[in-house]
């Protein structure tokens, strides 16, 4: 659903502001998930990245 909302919108200045705070967000998951070995939310935190590397090099 957060994904979804990310990839619908056009305003490419609103879009990099939300990525990197995004971003900032999944990083800090990324700590938990190698702290808890959590598999699923590991393999969202790595999508999601994913997702905003590729709407920041656009």
């Amino acid at each position: 659903m957060l994904i979804n909302a990310l990839l619908s919108l056009t305003n490419q200045q609103r879009n990099k502001q939300i990525s990197s705070t995004f971003l900032i967000i999944s990083s800090s998951s990324l700590f938990v998930c190698f702290e808890y070995n959590l598999d699923i939310l590991f393999r969202f935190c790595t999508f999601a990245m994913k997702i905003i590397l590729i709407n920041t090099i656009k």
